[in-house]
């Protein structure tokens, strides 16, 4: 259609410019454009309707009409003298706009055949060309048109019949045309008329064609005869028997001519008008126009229009809604006919264009409307004034006027009208009129007016106006409103009115005939009920339900017989109600509709519908294994449906599928979500076989498929949710608008991924968020493109095509939900940047939000996720973007005035929380100021209970200020617990602000780590104070109980106060716990964790641990008291046992295994399972004696391990032996020489031999036997450990768990580091190039590089004899510094790395080029150093550069001594001269230089370190030695 208005403007202009008019308009005649025709006949002649092929036309404005057809007319259209050259050019053009109507693959023979018809037209009579040649056996144009125009259907029966006929009528020769011809071709073109096709319409006109061919050939008949007769009277140039002749064939045609003298008429020409008028086509009314055009300039009087011409004509136009201005066209037509005197516009005219008018009308433009009730008004003007009857206002009239006011939403407009028509006698309003205003307001919702507006009806029924008498359709349209009325009353105001209903036809029958209830009324009271949304909602639709069958039984009104469709509501009534009992009792109604099938009532057989409620019910009932249930049931259908030949009434719909997979979705089994989408593909599977519009799977399926996957919270659900929606978007690309996906599916996909935890779920989420909004700026800058050609009247329209465009864009606008699931997604994160992301989504809302996309305005449900999330952060900044959060809040809230989230007690209470988690100096500073604040905005605020700070946040500050270790902090840690308790008792000892067991334990372990001497009384008092609190106010939640009192304990014991080496206080408090109290029950009877307590902090002494023992004891005598609270758990042993473990004693080694063999002893007595040995106790036993250096160690490991196995045989799964219990024995071993190692060695090699892949020696084996290698300082030690790590890399390979990682590549440089072999630097060299390679290869990070290794490779070139070891030992900096540049931050070179680099160059031998280039590279590290970020050089870094310069340069070279003095002076600035530092210098310079450095005191400097006093130093040279 554009590309047609770009053509048709271009051939105005060109037209105006008198140029090429003639070719352009030989390209319309193939195109068949009638608009530009009228164009061009102003410039060439007269435009003919008849002559063009299969117009397609585009409507111009009326007045442009009139001037064409006023303009003086030419006969010289279809001129020879026409230009037919240019061929490939008009198929070109005609290509790039082509017509819906034409074949383009015919145009080569078509605009041959065109040629010829249009070259041998050359009369111009009424109306018609001719272009039907019979001598020559040649195709006329409609002719060409049936070949070439695409049907839009296929012709009916009726028609095919009617067609062959109509073929024979105007394949007929001349000589049968008679009257019976003329009136049977008059049947036939009133039929095609009626047929409402292009075909029809195009089959009218061939016939036309003929009448008007054939009238033709008559005229020229007769005019030859005339003209014959007239030169044979003047010459006698005929003969007599000629004459005779001629006679005789004028006389035997005479009827023929004299029949076709009276045709074609003006009703053969109305009936061409109405074929088109009829045909629906975008152009018909246009081609209807032109035709009545040439019936007005028609000199012919039978061909004069009346007013059914101009009435069809109007009718066309006014019918059209899919052309611009058409309404403009039908009124120009009006006016026209109002100028035209023979055919004045009647009633019906009027009606014609008021009802097109009040089409127009919409809520957003109400010109429709007022344009109809202004011609209304003028009819009543015309009657009033002129009197014109003609034009009388009607019933008709005064009803569309009201649905044009309905359609702009103004009831009050079409009400008054309503009654303006009750007070007017002679336009009283009939049911049509109130039913189109009661319809209006049932669509609107406004159910209270339209059952007003039906009452008083009623009473102007009752009052004798029959014709307002509601029929029984009106009133259910207002019972329908009814069911669907959120109104609470709703279901009672549709029973009155059905009550009402049988009330009026009950009191007058034969009145009220068309007003009774029916079956359909009664559906609706039922579903009235079901929609109420009460308890009981199902128990009062089964009444109605009950009432209705009464009702029919009684034979009060048969109209309420109940059917199947009865049944199914009142199924679906139960299906709603939730009742538990659903399921059950519509299984009850599904066997009597059964029942009463099998009893011969047709109507009540259950179809697809009752199977749809009935699996509804089940699946909403929620019990154990419904969705099971339901699923079969749908089984049963899809088995009925193909048992009874594929019947209509047991197809499984799309409902039927959909309550199945919502039934899995709720049922929350395991595997419900695969079955549910097992089932939506069914779904897919059965449409796409063939299933009807009913079977066409919808959004909500896919949305429930969706809901089932996002709520089970299986692995991969939110791949499956995600795949979902995927297959949504492409179906509703390909044109399934029914597949659409809107907010909801795209947030439930969002909700699967923030509940699936997976890794990088967060940013899929977000992906998606980007794509819907990318989806909805697309469709809102698709609608700012939209053309804005539609006039104004037609603007309800639009433009068709257009809008088809439209609809393929995506439009999912994400609102508050949307964003806050993407929000969840990153606060359940545990990424690093999550609570960033989290709080950028944050930020976009309210960018969006304050734009005035007020869906998508935060809540605070996402403030606290993002708050949430950046509490929970590791960020040092975290605290500061919290609050700024809070904040922003604030102001946002306080602009809004009161709009906005307003901030809340626990929106503080997060940021109270994350300054006190975090890791900052000043946290738990910032959160009591917080605190603090909330508590004064309390207050401030008239205690609003939103702004309540609760006993968590007064908690989490003291945490803040007890894990600060400040000095100080327990002090404020115990005033915000005063605080505290002064609130509480400010606000009446409200249990939200009470203090609770953890706010003073929090206290106490805070004064416990202060480190305060007072700390362990101050302890003991908030004990007391507890105690004091409990018993005032009679608090249970403030008794001390076990943990507290072990607090107190902790912190005395914190404290090392010993007496004779003993923890007096904590003791006597624990002695305080044996005893009972005054009422005869203990404080808080001393617990397993009391005694674990102490045992603990007397074993961090290994003078103490006698007490340990005798605690152990204790509690073992306790035990065996029956004492439960103070059994001695597997943790009170191993402490003991670790404790020894690492005294490094023989002694300590045998005590360990003594408190071993006691435990055993004590579980083999029939002791507690906590106390069974397991292989953990035996292996720190033998990791104690590995540390105690007895000879014989290994021998005594070796027994305990057999001892393991021992038990493991015995039964004691726990028992077996695991590869940490080898290795520690395998770590005796090493520990004792070298035949230990050998020992360690064979113990090794049994392990690699060992069918128990649970003993194979793993890296830490290896490792443990390189490291007891590399101390003997030899070439072969060193050899030993590379062949060992080649053996590591060989059983991995093999499927060991031994690959070696970092540790091990270190320890085998650092053996070839610490030998004096000749090659060892290279070596070690190697094996580090080997590593690296290996690395890169694999991306294995157990051996990624740091900074020791390469240390220790530099440290090996230093110890070689290599004259290039410094560039060597560059080579390896300057590779650290390139892999930490490429991310890797653990190989970043230090300051010992530049001070290893820099010996190396200190030791290099060689000639002099070598040593010099040992200078230089020493000079560029140091500047490196300098000027990098890796270190500052140090005293060591200066003496060793001094070193390097001493030993690469000759002694008094001039070189030497300034860049002695350099770094010297440089050394001083930086405060880092050191003992080494001045002996150094003092190598370098000769004496005097020394002595200018140095001055008085410079001969008090030795060649000793030990003898330099660096007190006699400017304090400024020394200020930053380390000390």
């Amino acid at each position: 259609m554009t590309s047609f208005w770009r053509t048709y403007l271009l051939v105005e202009a060109i037209m105006r410019s008198k140029i090429g008019a003639r070719k352009i308009h030989l390209l319309f005649i193939c195109i068949g454009y009638v608009s530009s025709f009228q164009i061009i006949s102003t410039h060439i002649g007269t435009f003919h309707p008849f002559t063009k092929r299969g117009s397609i036309v585009i409507p111009g404005s009326t007045e442009s009409l009139h001037n064409i057809y006023n303009l003086e007319r030419f006969q010289s259209v279809h001129n020879e003298n026409i230009v037919w050259h240019s061929k490939s050019l008009i198929i070109s053009e005609l290509k790039s706009t082509v017509s819906p109507i034409w074949d383009t693959e015919k145009y080569d023979d078509e605009l041959v055949n065109s040629r010829k018809n249009y070259s041998d037209s050359s009369d111009t009579s009424v109306g018609m060309d001719k272009s039907h040649n019979q001598n020559e056996n040649s195709e006329d144009f409609l002719a060409s048109s049936f070949k070439i125009v695409k049907q839009k259907s296929e012709l009916s029966p009726k028609l095919v019949i009617l067609e062959s006929r109509s073929i024979e009528l105007l394949e007929s020769t001349a000589t049968s045309i008679d009257s019976n011809w003329i009136n049977e071709v008059r049947y036939h073109m009133n039929e095609w008329a009626r047929s409402r096709s292009l075909h029809g319409a195009l089959m009218v006109e061939k016939f036309i064609e003929r009448v008007i061919h054939e009238k033709r050939e008559n005229d020229r008949c007769k005019k030859d005869f005339s003209n014959r007769k007239n030169k044979s009277d003047l010459n006698n140039e005929f003969s007599f028997d000629e004459e005779q002749k001629q006679e005789e064939d004028y006389l035997k045609n005479r009827e023929k001519y004299e029949i076709l003298n009276n045709y074609p008429d003006t009703n053969m020409y109305n009936m061409v008008i109405k074929g088109w008028a009829k045909s629906g086509e975008e152009y018909a009314p246009l081609r209807a126009e032109s035709i009545l055009n040439e019936m007005e300039l028609s000199t012919d009087p039978l061909v004069q229009p009346d007013i059914i011409s101009y009435s069809t004509v109007l009718a066309a136009w006014a019918r059209n809604r899919s052309t611009p201005g058409a309404i403009g066209r039908a009124e120009s037509l009006v006016r026209r006919m109002e100028h035209n005197t023979e055919s004045r516009p009647n009633t019906s005219s009027y009606n014609t264009l008021i009802t097109a008018w009040a089409r127009c009308a919409t809520r957003d433009n109400e010109k429709g409307a007022i344009r109809a009730e202004e011609f209304l008004r003028q009819m009543s003007q015309l009657y009033d004034d002129d009197g014109k009857v003609e034009s009388k206002p009607d019933v008709r009239s005064y009803t569309a006027v009201i649905c044009g006011w309905t359609r702009c939403g103004n009831f009050d407009r079409a009400e008054l009208i309503l009654r303006n028509m009750e007070e007017n006698g002679e336009t009283r309003p009939n049911a049509l009129a109130y039913n189109c205003v009661l319809s209006s307001l049932c669509r609107e919702n406004l159910t209270c007016r339209a059952d007003a507006l039906l009452r008083h009806m009623l009473n102007r029924c009752e009052s004798g106006n029959t014709d307002s008498r509601p029929s029984t359709m009106i009133f259910n349209t207002v019972m329908a409103s009814w069911s669907g009325s959120a109104q609470e009353d709703a279901a009672e105001r549709a029973l009155d009115l059905f009550t009402t209903m049988q009330s009026h036809y009950e009191g007058h029958p034969e009145f009220y005939e068309e007003s009774r209830p029916n079956i359909f009324t009664a559906c609706r009271v039922i579903e009235a009920f079901s929609r109420s949304g009460r308890k009981d909602s199902a128990h009062l639709a089964m009444e109605a339900h009950d009432m209705m069958i009464n009702l029919y039984k009684q034979g009060r009104n048969d109209e309420l017989k109940p059917t199947a469709n009865s049944f199914n509501e009142l199924l679906q009534a139960w299906a709603w109600s939730g009742d538990i009992n659903a399921a059950v009792n519509c299984e009850a109604i599904f066997n009597v509709m059964m029942s009463r099938y099998e009893n011969g009532d047709i109507e009540c057989r259950p179809n697809g519908q009752s199977y749809d409620a009935y699996i509804d019910a089940v699946g909403r009932c929620g019990e154990e294994g419904s969705a099971k249930q339901a699923d079969e049931l749908l089984s049963t259908i899809e088995r009925l449906y193909r048992n009874c030949g594929g019947q209509i009434d047991f197809e499984p719909s799309n409902r039927s599928y959909r309550s199945v997979i919502e039934a899995w979705c709720r049922s929350g089994e395991e595997g419900c979500a695969l079955r549910a989408e097992e089932r939506l593909l069914q779904l897919e599977q059965f449409y796409a076989d063939g299933g009807n519009d009913e079977m066409k799977p919808d959004a909500r399926c896919y949305a429930s498929a969706i809901d089932a996957w996002a709520r089970s919270g299986e692995t991969g659900a939110a791949n499956h949710a995600e795949g979902l929606l995927k297959r949504m978007e492409m179906m509703y690309m390909s044109g399934n608008f029914d597949a659409k996906p809107d907010e909801f599916h795209y947030t439930s996909v969002l909700y699967a991924l923030a509940r699936s935890g997976e890794e990088g779920a967060p940013l899929r989420a977000e992906a998606i968020l980007n794509r819907m909004e990318s989806f909805h700026e697309n469709k809102v800058k698709n609608d700012e493109e939209m053309p804005s050609n539609v006039s104004e009247e037609n603007s309800e329209l639009g433009d068709v095509e257009h809008d088809k465009d439209r609809n393929a864009v995506m439009d999912v606008r994400p609102n508050t939900l949307t964003y806050k699931a993407v929000i969840l997604a990153y606060t359940k994160s545990k990424d690093p940047g999550a609570s960033h992301r989290a709080e950028s989504i944050l930020r976009r809302m309210e960018n969006r939000y304050s734009t005035g996309q007020f869906d998508v305005k935060p809540d605070l449900f996402c403030y606290t996720s993002v708050l949430h999330s950046i509490a929970r952060s590791d960020d040092i900044d975290g605290p500061i973007r919290a609050d700024a959060i809070l904040k922003r809040m604030e102001s946002i809230y306080k602009e809004s005035n009161g709009v906005s989230v307003k901030p809340n007690g626990y929106l503080y209470s997060i940021v109270i929380k994350a300054w006190s988690a975090s890791s900052r100096k000043d946290g738990a500073i910032m959160a009591e100021s917080l605190l603090f604040k909330l508590i004064e905005k309390y207050f401030e605020s008239g205690k609003d209970d939103n702004l309540k700070p609760t006993t968590s946040s007064f908690n989490g500050v003291m945490s803040a200020h007890s894990k600060n270790f400040g000095e100080g902090s327990a002090l404020r840690a115990e005033s915000v617990l005063n605080k505290l308790v002064e609130l509480w008792a400010q606000l009446d000892y409200d249990s939200d602000v009470m203090p609770n067991v953890q706010s003073f334990m929090t206290c106490i372990k805070a004064w416990s780590r202060s480190g305060d001497s007072s700390g362990p009384e101050r302890a003991e008092l908030l004990l007391k104070k507890m105690q004091k609190l409990s018993s005032e106010r009679g608090c249970y939640r403030l008794k001390p109980d076990m943990p507290v009192f072990n607090s107190v304990i902790c912190a005395y014991a914190h404290s090392g106060r010993r007496v004779d080496g003993k923890l007096e206080e904590a003791e006597e408090l624990l002695a305080r716990m044996h005893e009972p109290s005054e009422d005869g029950k203990n404080i808080a009877k001393p617990d397993t964790f009391t005694y674990n307590t102490l045992i603990k902090y007397y074993s961090s002494d290994p003078h103490t641990l006698g007490e340990a023992e005798r605690l152990l004891e204790q509690m073992i005598k306790l035990c065996k008291d029956k004492n439960e609270y103070c059994y001695p758990s597997g943790f009170s042993f191993a402490t003991i046992i670790n404790a020894y473990a690492r005294s490094n004693n023989s002694y300590s080694a045998k005590r360990a295994q003594h408190i071993l063999h006691r435990m055993v002893n004590l579980y083999k007595s029939g002791g507690h399972d906590v106390l069974k040995p397991d292989k953990v106790f035996y292996t720190s036993v033998i990791n104690a004696w590995a540390n105690s250096g007895d000879p014989d160690a290994g021998s005594k490991s070796e027994k305990l391990l057999a001892e393991m196995h021992t038990l493991y045989d015995q039964g004691n799964e726990s028992m077996k032996p695991n590869i940490k219990s080898y290795n520690t024995v395998l770590l005796t071993h090493t520990r004792s020489g070298k035949d230990g190692i050998n020992k360690a060695y064979e113990l090794l090699q049994s392990l690699e031999c060992a069918e128990d892949k649970d003993i194979n020696p793993n890296t830490v084996t290896y490792n443990m036997l390189i490291d007891a290698i590399t101390p003997f300082n030899d070439e072969d030690g060193a050899n030993l450990a590379q062949k060992m790590l080649y053996k590591m890399e060989r059983r991995k390979r093999e499927g060991n768990n031994c690959a070696p990682d970092l540790t091990t590549y270190s320890l085998c440089i650092k053996a070839f580091s610490q030998c004096k072999a000749k090659y060892s630097a290279t070596k070690a060299q190697c094996l580090f190039d080997h590593m690296i390679s290996t690395y890169e290869s694999s991306g294995n990070q157990d051996i990624r590089p740091n900074w020791r290794v390469c240390t220790l490779v530099i440290d090996a070139w230093r110890r070689s004899n290599d004259t290039e070891k410094a560039i060597r030992a560059r080579e390896m900096l300057l590779l650290m510094i390139k892999y930490y540049e490429g991310g890797n931050t653990s190989i970043a070179p230090n300051l010992g790395t530049y001070n290893a680099v820099l010996l190396c160059c200190v030791h290099t031998n060689g000639a002099v080029q070598h040593k010099l280039a040992a200078l230089d590279i020493a000079y560029k590290s140091f500047q490196e150093l300098v000027k990098s970020k890796y270190g500052n050089p140090n005293d060591v870094t200066y003496s060793t550069f001094l070193r390097a310069c001493n030993n690469l340069l000759p002694a008094g070279d001039a070189s030497r001594i300034s860049i002695a003095s350099a770094i010297f002076k440089r050394c001083c600035k930086d405060g880092q001269v050191s003992p080494d530092v001045i002996i150094e210098f003092k190598r370098a310079v000769p004496s005097e230089t020394f002595k200018t450095f140095l001055g008085k005191n410079a001969e008090r400097y030795g060649k000793m370190k030990n003898k330099i006093n660096l007190q006699l130093l400017p304090k400024e040279w020394t200020c930053n030695l380390r000390t």
